[in-house]
């Protein structure tokens, strides 16, 4: 019911067992009416158009950001700086297809001003451990128009009257957490990196690589997308590092074998090869896959970040179906050579998890249901085009 809540849905009891045997529940994991279902589909359409405002918008003077409430039933906000011109208003307004569930807000400070903000404070997060040490968590919030920086309570008031005068007007809200704080869900905070967390809107935990300068380094899929990456279903857990070496291509570019992204370089003490379930290190890879662990009919089992959510933290297991070469984007992108298993349910959300057959690492979600069996997902043995190795 708590998702419910969360998504704005209808969270009362003869609602819910209403709609208990309902076929829609692949849209969030739970059981949803077809009007609910239809509503975070449309959604979707909205997230998607809230990032291409972001892509447009970052080239825009005044432009603030945007964000889907979804507690209020899904709706889009674009933020404008105020005294932003009309015109460019009308501008970004005219992005969205359409005014239903959209509102203008305005704000003191523009995306550039906050994305400026959050890059210094992650420059001094990676290079102060002293700074590191109070940090619990750093993220860019266009719905609160500042980059949110939590401490530990008992940082050193001097540490926290620096931030504020370096930071004065630039956006910085300080908050703090107890020492005991704990990400909600899965996002550990600090300490290893486990399989089945979240980073963003996906799945990382497969940490037990080392890129060509010899650091720890994680993967999670390429079409997460590039830049700096926290952990936390909302990018607002302990800094990871920044995604690179994307190799996830759309359309108009030449397919490729990986959709990976690799992130990092980590900070000392994550990194880990054990996948971690219902606060369980359930088992610990050991070993890269060979192309045995590929063959029809051979057990696997995926620690995704959304699933776990959505079922007590179990892992979703299944049977590989084989290897075969996977459409993206309708056809317009392929994922040549992919791991395709029988894993029905898995979730948006997902992407990044890792795949395993006892202590043998598979590789990472790609997609669900992509017309050749359930799911994809990239080989691990394809992983060292992002530049990383992998070991135990």
């Amino acid at each position: 019911m708590s998702l419910r809540a969360q998504f704005g849905l209808d969270a009362s009891l003869a609602h819910v067992r209403g709609v208990r045997g309902a076929a829609h529940t692949r849209e969030l994991g739970i059981p949803l009416s077809a009007a609910e279902a239809a509503n975070i589909l449309a959604r979707d359409a909205l997230v998607e158009v809230a990032t291409k405002l972001d892509r447009v918008g970052a080239k825009t003077p005044g432009y603030a950001g945007s964000w889907v409430d979804q507690a209020a039933g899904g709706v889009l906000h674009i933020g404008v700086q105020r005294g932003t011109s009309a015109g460019t208003v009308r501008d970004l307004q005219a992005m969205v297809p359409t005014r239903d569930r959209v509102e203008t807000s305005p704000t003191a400070r523009s995306l550039a001003t906050l994305s400026t903000t959050q890059g210094q404070v992650t420059a001094q997060i990676v290079s102060d451990a002293s700074f590191r040490h109070w940090v619990v968590q750093s993220v860019l919030m266009p719905q609160i128009n500042a980059v949110r920086l939590t401490l530990l309570k008992g940082a050193p008031v001097s540490l926290t009257n620096g931030l504020r005068a370096r930071y004065l007007n630039a956006g910085l809200a300080i908050d703090y957490a107890s020492a005991q704080f704990q990400p909600q869900s899965r996002d550990l905070g600090s300490g290893l990196l486990y399989g089945g967390e979240w980073t963003g809107g996906c799945t990382v935990g497969y940490s037990k690589t080392t890129g060509t300068d010899g650091l720890a380094y994680t993967v999670t899929a390429g079409h997460c997308g590039n830049g700096n990456r926290y952990q936390g279903h909302e990018n607002q857990g302990t800094y990871l590092g920044f995604g690179h070496n994307n190799h996830y291509t759309f359309g108009g570019y030449s397919s490729s074998n990986c959709d990976c992204v690799a992130i990092g370089a980590l900070h000392s003490g994550l990194a880990t090869n054990q996948v971690l379930v219902a606060n369980n290190g359930l088992y610990t890879y050991t070993n890269t896959a060979t192309s045995g662990n590929y063959t029809s009919g051979q057990r696997e089992c995926m620690s995704g970040a959304a699933y776990a959510d959505a079922h007590g933290g179990n892992l979703i297991c299944g049977q590989m179906v084989g290897s075969g070469s996977v459409p993206y984007q309708d056809g317009a992108y392929t994922l040549t050579d992919a791991g395709v298993t029988s894993n029905a349910g898995t979730l948006a959300g997902d992407s990044g998890a890792p795949y395993g057959n006892g202590g043998s690492f598979l590789g990472i979600h790609a997609a669900n249901n992509p017309g050749l069996g359930e799911s994809a997902f990239s080989k691990s043995t394809h992983l060292g085009v992002t530049g990383v190795t992998l070991h135990y």
